[in-house]
């Protein structure tokens, strides 16, 4: 029996189980190879950065809309992405070592996505209304050289009315570069989901720096909604081939995957990779080329299943070739994370404990199958008195030297402030700080 210091028990046999100070029950990886250490994790900063705090913003304009909510690095510094919830435009912010520069973008854009593209450009996906209220996808190109993020350049991706009646519609996409993106960066694919009187339809479109008309990924289904059609995770791998991931909690099928090659080969039907209990929470690609694909399932109990997918066996996988890395009796003590990704091996879940939206929780699991740190952190940063804390979302942006051993990841995230003498006045506010976690010897 090993003590690790954040007051957890870790008892190894066959497999690891990592009580956790709530006193539920973590089973940490069955079988197979040895488990590899927990993670101790602390807070690099002694006390919290406010990136910004929207207190003293004119009423209507005090709130974010965190879904989706991206934070992307680029050379020393973060970009962070988020549109206002009142009033339609995208915010974005520089976190330099010291100083943070705002930029805001026009109010008919809204965010899907963001992405480093070719190692000096951010790649932001935006859907964009137009005068009929139809909608296109639209990429905001930022460079490195672009220190304030005020200088980004817009490019059209597809045809002015690919999106028909979007205010309705909740367009949902996703994106990847092609290559390094091209000579200007907008070289990119994308996927994305729309309603249509026959049903949920998923679209794909490849843009060389030209408008496109997107093609029909399958045939619309009236029986899906709007969970089944989700575009969670969009990958191209080593070959080229598209592999969409889609299928979130409320889903009436469960989770799928849909791999093509190109327009010419579509539409194809989709692989459903689970049932209805299951839920997509983040596919990435290895340095090698495997997928590291992480499912949850929600039934009489919460399990949390990852594991490693050779390209070759893509096409074949299904849920049961996935490890049980964590199991709990309840969600309580689980991170309400929105919007999770894989880094290299890891996978790092961040967000508002659904027991206590006043408490940031982690989860890392790798994808060995194992889980390897669950704990609360703890809030550095005095209020004042009289106000209600809620963490609505948090991001971990991309760390490229966090690994099986640990390191350093940047978090962001977002809280709602209510002051108890007036609850009208709610504002939110966006904080910061690094997490190291290390291995426990």
């Amino acid at each position: 029996m090993h003590a690790l210091a954040w007051g957890a028990l870790l008892i190894c046999g066959s497999a690891c189980t990592l009580i956790n100070p709530t006193g539920e029950v973590v089973r940490l990886g069955e079988g197979g190879a040895p488990p590899s250490s927990p993670l101790e994790c602390k807070w690099v900063l002694a006390r919290h950065r406010v990136v910004k705090s929207l207190k003293d913003a004119p009423p209507g304009e005090r709130q974010w809309d965190t879904q989706p909510f991206v934070a992307v690095p680029l050379h020393t510094d973060l970009r962070v992405f988020v549109d206002r919830q009142d009033i339609r435009g995208l915010d974005v912010y520089t976190l330099e070592e010291v100083a943070v520069a705002e930029a805001r973008y026009p109010a008919t854009n809204q965010l899907q996505d963001a992405l480093p593209i070719g190692g000096t450009r951010i790649g932001v996906l935006l859907d964009q209304i137009n005068g009929n209220d139809d909608a296109q996808l639209m990429l905001l190109l930022l460079s490195n050289l672009d220190f304030d993020g005020q200088a980004g350049t817009l490019s059209q991706l597809s045809s002015a009315s690919a999106f028909s009646s979007a205010e309705d519609n909740d367009v949902a996409a996703r994106f990847v570069p092609l290559g390094d993106g091209g000579p200007l960066g907008n070289h990119v694919a994308f996927v994305a989901r729309q309603l249509t009187p026959s049903g949920f339809i998923l679209e794909y479109g490849r843009s060389e720096g030209a408008p496109v008309d997107p093609v029909d990924i399958s045939a619309a289904d009236p029986s899906l909604n709007t969970q089944d059609s989700e575009p969670r995770s969009y990958l191209l791998d080593r070959n080229g081939t598209n592999h969409l991931f889609v299928g979130l909690p409320g889903s009436t099928q469960g989770p799928r995957i849909i791999s093509f090659a190109d327009a010419a080969a579509l539409p194809v039907e989709p692989r459903l990779l689970g049932t209805s209990e299951n839920l997509m929470v983040d596919v990435g690609l290895d340095k090698d080329g495997a997928f590291n694909v992480a499912l949850g399932v929600l039934s009489e109990s919460i399990a949390f299943l990852t594991g490693k997918v050779p390209l070759a066996e893509i096409d074949t996988f299904d849920v049961g070739d996935l490890v049980a890395a964590g199991s709990f009796e309840t969600l309580n003590s689980l991170p309400l994370a929105t919007n999770p990704r894989w880094i290299r091996n890891m996978l790092p879940l961040v967000g508002p404990r659904f027991d206590s939206s006043d408490v940031l929780a982690v989860l890392i699991a790798d994808a060995n199958g194992l889980v390897r740190a669950h704990l609360d952190m703890p809030f550095l940063f005095d209020v004042g008195p009289g106000i209600k804390r809620d963490i609505l979302a948090a991001t971990v942006a991309e760390n490229f030297s966090f690994d099986f051993s640990g390191g350093e990841l940047n978090i962001v995230w977002i809280e709602s402030h209510v002051p108890d003498s007036d609850p009208a006045a709610k504002y939110h506010v966006m904080f910061t700080n690094r997490l190291s976690c290390v291995e426990v010897p």
